[in-house]
This record gives structure tokens, C-alpha cells and sequence, in this order.
């Protein structure tokens, strides 16, 4: 009788000991979550800021075109140029995804950027008269 009082002693405190150290994983797991997203917050308050710092005209080279990567995202590119580009166009393709248009003066008269973009990752980009 004495052994199975122990036992279920034993028992109670296995289980508090179990409940103790899942609310310790939960509360390290939502630790771990909050700090995640408050490092995202200021990554993206950083990326913000430096969007805001860019010009609203350039002038973008053939150099500076050639440095462009498909895949790359459309804030990258801005920065790369020194401007924000200007959405010509854009569209929502059902089972496709968003797809938008920016363009960009080129170093010279006449010439032009244009480049396309699936979900902000560059799809295709063209020039026209650059140097």
C-alpha cells in the first residue's frame, strides 16, 4: 500500500515535471518567434529607409544594366540604379501570380530600362540606346 502511494507520488510529480517542461518549450518556441518577426520588422524598416533615400530619377548606364540578375528583387535593382523605377504596368494572372512593369531613363536621349517582374523577383529585362 505504502509502495503504491509512492508510486502514484511519483507518477503526480512526472507529470508536473512533463507539464513544467512543455510550457518552458512553448514559451521558448514563442521567444523565439517574437524575436524572429521583431528581426524582420527591422529589416524591413532598414530596406524601407533606404527605398525612401533613393532618387526618383536616374540616369542608368549600360554597366549598370549588365550588373542585373533574373531573380533578383525588384528593391535590389532599384538600389543597383540609384532610383526607384516606375511601374508601367501590372497585372494579377490567375494560377500565374502578379506580374508589374518598371522602367528607368537611360544615360543618354531616348534610351529606357524596362524590366518585368513576377511576385517583385525579376522575369526579363530589356534596354534600349544605352551607353
Amino acid at each position: 500500500m505504502a509502495r503504491e502511494a509512492a508510486e502514484r507520488r511519483l507518477a503526480e510529480i512526472r507529470s508536473k515535471i512533463d507539464a513544467e517542461n512543455a510550457a518552458a518549450k512553448s514559451a521558448t518556441e514563442k521567444t523565439r518567434i517574437a524575436d524572429a518577426s521583431r528581426e524582420q520588422a527591422v529589416r524591413e524598416q532598414a530596406a524601407k529607409e533606404a527605398d525612401e533615400r533613393l532618387s526618383s530619377e536616374c540616369k542608368v548606364s549600360l554597366e549598370q544594366f549588365s550588373k542585373v540578375q533574373f531573380g533578383m528583387q525588384l528593391r535590389q535593382v532599384n538600389q543597383l540604379f540609384g532610383c526607384q523605377g516606375r511601374q508601367a504596368s501590372g497585372t494579377r494572372i490567375s494560377g500565374f501570380g502578379t506580374f508589374s512593369t518598371y522602367t528607368w531613363d537611360g544615360n543618354t536621349d531616348l534610351s529606357v530600362v524596362t524590366a518585368t517582374f513576377k511576385e517583385n523577383t525579376l522575369q526579363s529585362k530589356a534596354q534600349v540606346g544605352l551607353e
